[in-house]
């Protein structure tokens, strides 16, 4: 909730800026660029707080723009189609700035996510007594726990990126085969048995 307010408490702040920079500019700038400062300020607002911070101060910019800006040197009859044009553009830009930046906190957040699960689950092959390996789709081995090390006295580091046939023993049928081509068709994987080659022979 504290976060909440923070984001809408910098959305007006954001807002209250840009509209001051304007007004300051106003001067020099006249009304060719109208939403100039106020870009920024969505920008800013949206990349901090989402999309409803960056919406709020999108849409009290356009009321600002309008009513301080444009209203004391056109009356309300006087309001053409280029700044109703305007307008209309300004709202959906900021709304687009909006948008892509939440699209872009929830990606990140999702990826977080997927890094912390699969960190966790790293943690749990590295210290099973099990041996865990696993292969690509080109049944090169892409991963070699402490158990398998255990197991066939190959380290980490002389097996990984090696095809898996090459523990397979003479004669064995290699599971990879039947498993790579299951994963090729997006089915599941079939459990196998098969005899390998320890690095003592």
């Amino acid at each position: 909730m504290q976060r909440r307010r923070w984001r809408f408490g910098f959305a007006i702040t954001v807002f209250l800026v840009s509209g001051f920079l304007r007004v300051l500019l106003h001067p020099i700038l006249g009304l060719t660029v109208l939403y100039s400062t106020f870009f920024a300020g969505i920008m800013l607002s949206a990349w901090y707080g989402g999309l409803y911070p960056g919406l709020v101060t999108t849409v009290l910019s356009a009321i600002a723009a309008l009513v301080f800006l444009l209203r004391p040197l056109y009356p309300v009859s006087a309001t053409t189609v280029c700044d109703a044009t305007g307008l209309l553009i300004f709202l959906s830009v900021g709304y687009l700035i909006s948008y892509l930046n939440e699209s872009f906190h929830r990606t990140q957040w999702d990826l977080a996510q997927a890094r912390a699960g699969l960190a966790k689950l790293g943690a749990i092959v590295e210290s099973s007594n099990e041996a865990m390996t696993s292969w690509d789709l080109e049944q090169r081995i892409t991963s070699w726990n402490p158990a398998a090390e255990r197991l066939s006295g190959y380290s980490a580091a002389e097996v990984v990126g090696s095809p898996i046939s090459r523990l397979i023993a003479a004669g064995a049928v290699n599971p990879a085969d039947e498993m790579t081509e299951l994963l090729r068709q997006g089915e599941h994987i079939v459990t196998r048995e098969s005899a390998l080659v320890r690095k003592s022979g």
